[in-house]
């Protein structure tokens, strides 16, 4: 149980690790690069048994927030690259509305089950071993390179949208790190009320993925993206 300057601390340096290792992932991401995500699906391992230590105190939350982003993140933008490259244009929504709708549907469930620090480490160890089988069995796999005519967009725009989604993701991580005990706290709402409440909330999210993912590839991305994050 961590204290609310401990969550603070945890959620901070979550977020930065996850935003850096990010970037530095998008370097990889011409080609798919079947050491780095050997490397990364290792050191999740490492990290889900690092869990079973009895460890405390902030420097500890510090060392599990800074790893738990690097590993959970680094090797995602080669992935997903690699995903992408077998899609084109005019189903590229629709099929990553699919994936990603099904990643999340795995995540919704060991939400549901896991409820302790012990079986979230099982959780990723048993996660963790699945992705190794894969990055062992995959030898060869080359990128499909889409020829199309497009426009060029300016590095203002580019940053403009890294800030929006900054906002977002922060603005998310706010919400569920503190809003949910406030009301708890100084509200008075019957924690069970909150679950159900939440878990409405993430039932519908599955849904919009979904069919945002459709509505992409019909009315385009820009426009739905901005008002999604606004």
């Amino acid at each position: 149980t961590l204290s609310m300057q401990g969550s603070t601390l945890f959620v901070g340096i979550l977020a930065l690790s996850s935003c850096i290792s990010l970037f530095i992932g998008a370097l990889f991401s011409e080609r798919y690069h079947p050491r780095l995500q050997l490397i990364s699906t290792i050191a999740g391992l490492i990290f889900s048994f690092s869990l079973y230590l009895p460890l405390q105190g902030e420097s500890w939350i510090f060392f599990y927030a800074l790893t738990a982003g690097v590993v959970s993140t680094i090797g995602l933008p080669n992935v997903v690259a690699a995903f992408l490259s077998k899609t084109d244009f005019s189903n590229r929504g629709s099929t990553s509305g699919i994936f990603t709708f099904l990643v999340y549907i795995v995540l919704f469930v060991f939400t549901m089950l896991v409820g302790q620090l012990r079986e979230l480490a099982i959780v990723l160890v048993i996660l963790k071993i699945f992705s190794l089988f894969l990055c062992l069995r995959v030898k060869e796999f080359k990128f499909d390179n889409e020829k199309i005519d497009h426009v060029r967009t300016s590095s203002r725009i580019k940053l403009s949208f890294i800030l929006i989604w900054a906002i977002f993701i922060i603005s998310n991580v706010a919400v569920n790190v503190y809003l949910e005990e406030y009301i708890m706290v100084t509200v008075h709402v019957p924690e069970d009320v909150v679950f159900t409440i939440s878990i409405a909330s993430r039932i519908l999210g599955l849904f919009t993925i979904f069919i945002g993912g459709i509505m992409m590839d019909v009315y385009g991305r820009k426009k739905l993206m901005m008002a999604s994050y606004a």
